[in-house]
């Protein structure tokens, strides 16, 4: 006698972006059928199909909604179809903070350049030097402060960090020293005169 049921399932089938990654989670359900039941999966981004393996780097498609299709069969070949759908968030953290420049203008007046690179864009840079917090948004992976010390960093070698951090909220920290020491621009101050 001929086979044709196919395999039954309960419970709700769900697919989620495996956590810090690219990849794919699926909750099945539960199938029974009077023969063994293999699974295999498809992936689509709308019609066009995209990956068979939920194991496969997906980030191509962060912000986009892909549908997963898992098809359980049977030994005689009967099929049963479930589907769902899941949207990738960015997980990946900006890489590669650089100080691109240190500049002291004039005084103690500094212009500092840093950039970055993020799968999507980075949004924001954060600088803390000399105790002080400073934030600008970038503008093609790259931001400029401008900030004003005092005499107290004269001479020395001036530790920083930079924060970069995109849009999803992912961020990545950097700490240094700034290459050249600080100039010395504070003129003597005469405390007292005497004229004999």
């Amino acid at each position: 006698i001929a086979d044709y049921t196919a395999p039954e399932v309960t419970g709700a089938f769900a697919v989620a972006q495996k956590a810090g990654t690219y990849g794919l989670d699926v909750t099945a359900g539960e199938y029974k059928d009077n023969s063994d039941v293999t699974k295999s999966y498809e992936i689509y981004d709308g019609n066009t199909l995209v990956g068979t393996d939920l194991a496969a780097d997906f980030s191509a498609y962060v912000g986009k909604t892909l549908t997963v299709v898992e098809t359980a069969k049977d030994a005689a070949g009967n099929v049963t179809k479930q589907s769902a759908t899941v949207t990738f968030a960015d997980v990946t953290a900006p890489d590669l903070i650089t100080v691109d420049s240190f500049v002291q203008a004039s005084g103690y007046a500094f212009t500092v350049t840093v950039s970055g690179r993020d799968n999507i864009a980075i949004d924001k840079f954060v600088l803390t030097v000399n105790g002080q917090t400073y934030e600008q948004l970038a503008t093609n992976n790259q931001a400029v402060f401008h900030f004003t010390g005092d005499a107290s960093m004269a001479g020395k070698d001036i530790e920083y960090t930079i924060v970069a951090s995109d849009k999803a909220g992912n961020s990545s920290t950097m700490t240094g020293v700034f290459d050249s020491p600080v100039a010395d621009t504070t003129s003597p101050v005469i405390l007292s005169t005497s004229i004999v």
